[in-house]
């Protein structure tokens, strides 16, 4: 699916209104279900078909992609973790709310996954919401929180516990070569 890109704009002999088509790269799948619609001369809107997210969860999930990191389950794990780690590779974040580790590594993870600018993404997978703990089940994760590298379709790496940021970085290095900014 790509984005339609619709422009409007005034013209001496009346509106015309002329679309393109622009493809999306494997991150931008967290992108896929919004269509943008520009109309008239810049004013921005989002148009959104009945089964697609709400305007909410989309900006969420703009918000999340611009700094890498988002929220996934069950449902979207194939195409937010999985396909994704075919472009850059993904770390993703096997939490529960009940967890006081997973609550103390919560905020190094968003500190520490912006300052590779977009070069790894983080997704956050809350075990006890819905059928999330299928997954963890299916990757053998034994406690919490465990986090787990995913590139190339795979997961090539995982660590448990809390860890503070100078280790995380060592790790994200360790495996995937990659450096802050």
């Amino acid at each position: 699916m790509a984005l339609v890109l619709a422009k409007r704009c005034n013209a001496a002999a009346g509106h015309h209104k002329s679309a393109r088509r622009v493809g999306l790269s494997a991150p931008m799948a967290l992108l896929r279900p919004l269509q943008r619609t520009k109309a008239i001369c810049g004013e921005t809107r989002l148009a959104l078909n009945a089964d697609r997210p709400t305007a909410s969860q989309i900006i969420t999930m703009k918000k999340h992609y611009l700094t890498g990191i988002f929220d996934t389950d069950l449902k979207t794990f194939d195409v937010q973790v999985i396909q994704a780690s075919h472009g850059n590779p993904v770390l993703v974040d096997f939490w529960a709310d009940w967890c006081a580790p997973c609550i103390a590594i919560a905020p190094v993870l968003e500190k520490v996954i912006p300052s590779y600018n977009g070069k790894i993404m983080l997704a956050r997978l809350e075990v006890d919401e819905g059928d999330n703990m299928k997954l963890a089940g299916h990757h053998k994760v034994r406690g919490f929180p465990t986090i787990m590298l995913f590139q190339n379709g795979e997961e090539t790496a995982r660590f448990s516990g809390s860890r503070p940021a100078p280790a995380i970085h060592h790790f994200i290095e360790q495996h995937t070569g990659l450096t802050p900014d």
